[in-house]
């Protein structure tokens, strides 16, 4: 991602499934397709904007896999929620409250099979 560096190490690897809610799933063409169907555009907007490293994939054309990592900025000082990390949860949880996080009905399972 422009601007951070991985000097200081990568830390807080997740990885998320997403799938729907709904009975009547809906079958993605490709990864863009699902990211359309679950997130908003300012949703996406923080993950690229935060994430050091982020890669998606698209399990069964129904469900949505993605790992994110962060960086540090690299201020042995810095308050945790001003560190890149800190900044993606403060900033979903921004959008969650505004109902502009998510779009479609969906379910969070957390993974330890990472996409890198």
């Amino acid at each position: 991602m422009t601007g951070k560096s991985d000097k200081f190490g990568i830390f807080n690897k997740r990885t998320h499934i997403l799938l729907q809610l709904s009975e009547d799933k809906k079958s993605f063409t490709d990864v863009e397709d699902a990211k359309r169907w679950f997130f908003t555009q300012e949703a996406l907007d923080v993950h690229y904007s935060t994430c050091y490293k982020l890669e998606w994939e698209l399990l069964d054309n129904t469900k949505l896999k993605y790992t994110m990592a962060w960086t540090t900025k690299g201020d042995p000082n810095i308050l945790p929620e001003n560190d890149w990390a800190g900044i993606y949860t403060a900033s979903k949880q921004e959008l969650i409250d505004k109902q502009k996080w998510a779009l479609g009905p969906y379910r969070t399972e957390v993974s330890d099979s990472h996409l890198f």
